[in-house]
């Protein structure tokens, strides 16, 4: 059946054009060869070379409104504001003000797929904290972006390197966080998949609950650049036929690796102007 999956032809002009899977290699032996040529230009060793130069060299040239959305020259770009392992700190923290920005955007999606990663790839940042190991994020971490909005770094689903009650205990705070939280403060929820598998049964479980309870969510599909262009357009197809069943979901699913930084900068740019659009309504 996947075989013969039809491949839409924008799609795959979209993949190619922006290198959504060129290998990490690629990306970071291109990334040497533009910080090289950076320091040649500016004549000195020691000047700061652009994040996205250096880390994530697909991630594309940073336009001037979100250089200042991002805070890249400051030092009010992303921080860990706070660090909850029960919603009813989330609700106290919330009534104190702790939590000043009044847009959250939520992270979530399966152990090890990477959204601490698409956190710090997306604010050109490196304060989200990661790990190769499943169940790394056991709390939902609030990140800041210069007060104006919050990323929510959720604990994932599935396998994860814990027991099963402490899985069950983190399962339970994303459900009720998602569930109980304002829409007018929760403004979505990225569900970030694995691109080389597309929407397994545990993500179809949670789409499915955001669903249910009206929550308003997006996919994500990371790890581009471990798939083959053919096969990542047939998975982005498979994809985007499931969630067009569902109420509450974003019909425009991204594609992206948050290593390489391919396709990030769309979701940078969806959040910014997300975010214009409310301030000013």
């Amino acid at each position: 059946i996947f075989r013969q999956t039809p491949v839409d032809g924008n799609v795959l002009h979209k993949i190619k054009s922006l290198k959504l899977c060129e290998e990490n290699r690629k990306a970071q032996r291109q990334a040497r060869g533009e910080v090289k040529k950076f320091r040649k230009e500016v004549g000195s060793s020691s000047h700061k070379v652009p994040v996205q130069m250096r880390m994530y060299p697909f991630y594309g040239e940073l336009a001037p409104e979100l250089n200042t959305f991002l805070g890249i020259a400051r030092r009010d770009k992303l921080r860990l504001v706070a660090t909850c392992n029960t919603i009813a700190q989330v609700h106290e923290l919330t009534e104190s003000n702790k939590l000043p920005a009044a847009l959250e955007f939520a992270f979530a999606g399966r152990s090890n797929v990477g959204k601490s990663s698409l956190i710090n790839s997306l604010t050109l940042a490196t304060c989200a904290r990661s790990a190769n190991t499943p169940g790394y994020t056991q709390a939902l971490h609030f990140y800041g972006l210069k007060n104006h909005l919050s990323l929510v770094d959720m604990p994932g689903y599935g396998y994860a390197s814990a027991g099963y009650d402490q899985v069950e205990d983190w399962n339970d705070l994303m459900d009720e966080y998602l569930v109980s939280r304002s829409s007018k403060r929760l403004r979505r929820v990225y569900v970030v998949i694995d691109a080389r598998h597309g929407i397994k049964q545990n993500d179809r479980e949670f789409l499915h609950m955001l669903s249910r309870n009206r929550v308003k969510f997006q996919v994500v599909m990371n790890k581009t650049d471990a798939c083959k262009p053919s096969d990542l357009a047939k998975r982005w197809w498979h994809v985007n036929e499931e969630i067009k069943r569902l109420p509450g979901a974003v019909h425009r699913v991204h594609m992206c690796s948050s290593r390489t930084g391919a396709g990030v900068q769309e979701i940078t740019r969806e959040i910014f102007h997300l975010c214009t659009h409310i301030s000013k309504t």
